[in-house]
């Protein structure tokens, strides 16, 4: 939804970080959707494969993001955090642990403090509500730099190959567009 409302506007960049549309409902999100008119260059997706764990998700996360948003020049940054990525949620299949959660709120502090200097965080997917809670306390914490996180045993990421192909996809996709 949020891509076809800003799918020809320039003035509002949407990133998306989320499995592939090929195996999840709503099979949107590919990264062909780059937005069209004046908003062409200014929807970017980065659909991920089943089965994806922390490291290949931070690594597409690093790779492509931080440098777009930068060039972007946000003047705020809202953060749609769906956790529907833990393994243990019922609707999606990547694998991410409570960890990674922590990191990206890190992540995403880092990105808002050397921009805008503006966050917003809404609550998205996520369809268990205890691994919910915990994720999204994971977030918060990270956009905070607290140290006290809910840690769980990592789960060995076997699609980092797959990961590095799709980045190198949506990179080649937006060459034109973002540096």
């Amino acid at each position: 939804g949020t891509q076809e409302i800003y799918y020809k506007d320039d003035s509002v960049l949407v990133i998306s970080l989320h499995q592939d549309g090929r195996t999840l409902y709503p099979g949107t999100g590919f990264i062909d959707d780059i937005g069209d008119d004046n908003g062409k260059g200014f929807n970017v997706n980065i659909p991920l494969p089943p089965g994806t764990g922390n490291e290949s998700y931070l690594y597409a996360f690093d790779e492509i993001i931080p440098g777009i948003a930068k060039q972007f020049k946000p003047e705020i940054i809202f953060y749609q955090s769906g956790v529907d990525t833990h393994h243990s949620d019922p609707l999606a299949n990547l694998n991410l642990t409570f960890d990674v959660y922590h990191d990206l709120g890190k992540r995403m502090n880092n990105i808002v403090t050397s921009t805008c200097k503006k966050l917003v965080v809404c609550c998205g997917g996520g369809y268990n509500l205890e691994q919910s809670v915990k994720s999204y306390y994971n977030i918060v914490s990270g956009i905070l730099d607290l140290k006290d996180f809910i840690s769980e045993k990592n789960i060995p990421d076997r699609r980092m190959d797959d990961v590095k192909n799709v980045v190198y996809q949506v990179k080649k996709k937006l060459v034109d567009y973002w540096a």
